[in-house]
């Protein structure tokens, strides 16, 4: 297989006619940008313990059936995002616990816009913390009250590929090629084994551009999917975005709260053949962080990461398939809702159609009718002397042969539920699960899970000795 890469380089006409004519250059393009689509600022607003859009796409039942996106790495190209605000701190893979970070292979910034090369992770437009937000913001079914993101339990990293609401051609070209083998923080010993198994993209350019493209097939090749926001220039027919419009790209446009088109959502035909979007996703009034605080937007890219964190889902509850990124596709597609439209052609029956795609996503049916291998741990948290049911506690459950992890938390009564991938050649698989809670002494068991089957454990957990504090300043 030949080897393609893209390099930026500063000269004279002289030496551009130069390397034009050299036989392994394909082609020479000016510099030039994308951009990420104005979004609505619809405010601040108060928050929901699960938001609407969370809610819609049933993604808060998939947490207590099939678990959160763990183990799942998600990355953005975007406009950079806030590395410790409080919706995302806890799940940003730099984060080593303690107040210690270490940014090296978990952020890139090629223009250098939050300062010299080795500077932390910044956002100056909030753009790229509401969309990694809808992705991962919250705890799930943890105490964490704003929970506004889809597969909560992923880890997410990030490239600053739009220096302000511009995202420059050298930018992204950088941020898709540190994709597939991310770097420290000053552009050195690149590690493949570091890339994330999905990317959302929530920018965009005109109609038809090839710009991006080979990237985007290197990432599939690589084996992680490529998602992007189908675009702002709605309703007319035939406006949605490169790269959303590439065949190889899962394409997202946006409904509102009735489940209906937003009208600034970018439509089909795509300039390259398929019904774009693929589907859609709620993009209208969508809640999610912004650095020191939240906001309300609207946009396709409020939808498109929807999409990446149902994705994240799956990954997580069929681990088997991972990097089958067309099967994932066809399946998010597949058990979307239903919606038909004629204005923009598509399929006879409107169903699927270049207005909606097939649809409107539903991440609990995605998971659901996904082929997963797994077992299902339940039981209950109560305290060791008195019986108490203990509520909030976490559980946390560690494969041995592979350290794969699962978590969940117990709720109002004390119990939890949670489903652990069992490996297709193996009968059984053993997990060490630990569970903790503020004010107990951990408990620990060892637990053998079999594929289809329910295993029930109890823990008791030993209450700490508990002193008053008083005082004053």
């Amino acid at each position: 297989m030949n080897a393609r890469t893209s390099a930026r380089v500063t000269g004279t006409r002289g030496l551009m006619d130069e390397i034009a004519r050299r036989p392994e250059v394909e082609a020479i393009v000016l510099d030039g940008a994308f951009s990420i689509p104005p979004p609505v600022d619809d405010g601040t607003g108060p928050g929901d313990e699960v938001e609407w859009n969370i809610a819609r796409i049933r993604a808060d039942k998939v947490w207590s059936a099939f678990g959160d996106g763990d183990g799942i790495v998600v990355g953005s190209i975007d406009s950079g995002v806030q590395f410790d605000h409080e919706a995302l701190v806890r799940q940003y893979r730099g984060n080593l616990g303690d107040g210690r970070f270490v940014h090296d292979y978990n952020f890139w910034d090629p223009s250098q816009i939050c300062g010299p090369l080795g500077s932390p992770p910044c956002d100056n437009n909030g753009h790229g913390t509401h969309t990694m937000g809808t992705i991962a913001g919250g705890d799930g079914l943890g105490p964490f009250e704003d929970d506004i993101g889809v597969a909560p339990g992923v880890k997410w990293i990030t490239a600053k590929g739009c220096e302000t609401i511009s995202c420059s051609f050298a930018a992204l070209v950088s941020s898709g090629e540190w994709m597939l083998a991310p770097t420290d923080l000053l552009g050195r010993n690149p590690k493949p084994s570091r890339r994330p198994h999905l990317i959302n993209n929530s920018w965009g350019g005109g109609p038809g551009d090839p710009f991006f493209r080979g990237i985007v097939k290197a990432w599939r090749a690589a084996g992680m999917a490529p998602v992007f926001a189908n675009g702002n220039a709605g309703p007319a027919c035939g406006t949605v975005a490169s790269p959303a419009d590439y065949p190889e790209s899962f394409g997202v446009g946006a409904t509102d709260m009735m489940d209906e088109i937003a009208a600034f959502s970018s439509r089909g035909p795509s300039a390259f053949g398929p019904i774009k979007p693929d589907a859609s996703a709620p993009g209208v009034e969508v809640r999610s962080s912004v650095p020191g605080g939240y906001a309300i937007f609207s946009g396709t890219s409020m939808a498109a990461p929807h999409v990446t964190g149902t994705l994240a889902l799956v990954w997580s509850a069929a681990p088997d398939l991972i990097g089958d990124i067309g099967k994932s596709f066809e399946l998010i597609r597949r058990t979307a809702v239903n919606r038909r439209s004629f204005e923009c052609g598509g399929a006879a029956d409107g169903d699927p159609n270049n207005t909606y795609g097939d649809g409107r996503i539903d991440a609990f049916r995605a998971v659901a009718a996904s082929e997963r291998v797994a077992g299902k741990l339940i039981g209950t948290v109560i305290e060791a002397r008195t019986g108490r049911r203990v509520e909030q506690a976490m559980i946390v459950a560690k494969r041995r042969d592979d350290g794969l992890k699962r978590s969940t938390f117990t709720d109002e009564a004390g119990a939890y539920a949670m489903s652990l991938p069992v490996a297709p050649a193996h009968r059984l698989e053993v997990y060490d699960v630990v569970v903790t809670a503020f004010g107990y002494e951990p408990a620990a068991a060892r637990v053998a899970i079999r594929n289809d089957e329910i295993t029930v454990r109890a823990f008791r957990l030993v209450p700490l000795r508990r002193f008053d504090l008083s005082g004053s300043r």
